[in-house]
């Protein structure tokens, strides 16, 4: 996609002032969405693709009532997947920052004190969410509304102190003004829902491809402690249908929540690579990726840890390839597709000799058990 979806609103490269002590910071160029996301949209989504919508859809003439309003009671990872099927993204912190507050580091979109009259916070005391866009006072340097209070919003960013929570920006109809800030930020489990909390999405130049609707879906994996049966977690074998320049790609991620252990499997990394192959030497180096994505995949099902940091380790190095946390990018010859996980995930590099042995401790005890049984 190399125009941005229609209604965002750019938000130009450069740097800006971010965090409580205002500190310089630079970012590239991207887009965002002018409100958060609706009901309307997000029923759009839900019914195209069969995605599970909050619960207070079900209620008789909602969309006719508030379909206006933000969508509240998602997940990170519903929240993430509508991103995906729109062909679109999460915020990080500091996107979401520099479009509520401008270059200037200013504490509201609107400047530097509160005022009731441009935003839903609780001395509004509407005790709910307002349709979005209701207060066009209360725009960003940007012309972004809906920034400060109405409902928290999800970002991708992870918290420092715990990567397993993520960042709220913005606060709700719910805070007092000094909580619903441009520099304000609360954490929440990817799997918590609130009437408080719900999400808009950016865009950036390069973004490779856009979803076909309806294709993400899980297959089964068997519960462990650390495993818990598939509802909204991405945590098992998931496969995602991508549309890359007319073709399908099958974009699979391997982990479970809260494990350490995700990455791409080698089925992703060949149908990246088949996607940008130009040339017969390129076609050489992703049989090497294969080699090397198979090695590593094997030695995380054996719970050989260090074998498999060290075999992704030269899948890095090798031919222009960059592995990450969060993102898979190949560079082959005559492109570069990016692969990004479907949720906040963690790398091999990160999987302490503690927590493999533990994993493995329990593997073997469950064995033992399903022997004795």
């Amino acid at each position: 996609m190399s125009e941005p979806p229609a209604g965002m609103l750019a938000v130009p490269a450069g740097d800006f002032l971010g965090g409580t002590l205002r500190e310089r910071r630079s970012l590239d160029a991207f887009w965002i969405d002018r409100t958060p996301v609706t009901n309307r949209e997000f029923a759009i989504y839900a019914r195209a693709t069969g995605a599970r919508a909050p619960s207070y859809f079900a209620e008789p003439g909602f969309l006719d009532r508030k379909g206006d309003h933000p969508v509240v009671g998602v997940s990170l990872f519903q929240a993430l997947a509508y991103a995906l099927w729109a062909g679109k993204d999460l915020p990080t912190e500091e996107e979401w920052e520099k479009a509520c507050r401008g270059t200037d580091g200013r504490r509201y979109p609107w400047g530097a004190r509160f005022d009731p009259s441009l935003c839903n916070t609780a001395v509004s005391d509407r005790r709910d969410t307002t349709p979005v866009a209701a207060f066009p006072g209360g725009a960003s340097p940007y012309g972004v509304l809906d920034l400060c209070g109405n409902c928290w919003e999800w970002t991708r960013t992870t918290a420092p102190e715990d990567e397993r929570l993520a960042l709220v920006k913005g606060g709700s109809w719910f805070d007092p003004p000094g909580v619903a800030r441009g520099d304000g930020r609360f954490t929440a489990r990817p799997n918590f829902v609130s009437a408080t909390l719900g999400f808009r999405c950016v865009w950036r130049p390069g973004t490779p491809f856009r979803t076909i609707p309806g294709s993400f879906r899980y297959a089964y994996v068997p519960p462990t402690p650390k495993r818990r049966p598939l509802q909204e977690s991405p945590g098992e074998w998931a496969d995602l249908i991508a549309d890359v320049e007319g073709r399908e790609l099958d974009l699979s991620s391997l982990g479970d929540e809260g494990s350490l252990l995700r990455e791409w499997d080698v089925d992703a990394a060949l149908a990246a690579a088949e996607a940008v192959l130009g040339s017969d030497e390129d076609e050489l180096r992703t049989k090497e990726l294969e080699a090397l994505l198979a090695e590593a995949e094997q030695a995380f099902r054996e719970g050989r840890g260090l074998a498999a940091e060290k075999a992704l380790e030269r899948y890095a190095a090798r031919g222009g390839t960059d592995v990450r946390a969060r993102e898979l990018t190949l560079r082959l010859g005559s492109g570069e597709l990016a692969l990004r996980s479907f949720a906040p995930a963690f790398s091999a590099a990160r999987v302490g000799p503690w927590t493999l042995l533990a994993l493995v401790l329990v593997n073997l005890v469950l064995l033992v058990v399903q022997w004795l049984l």
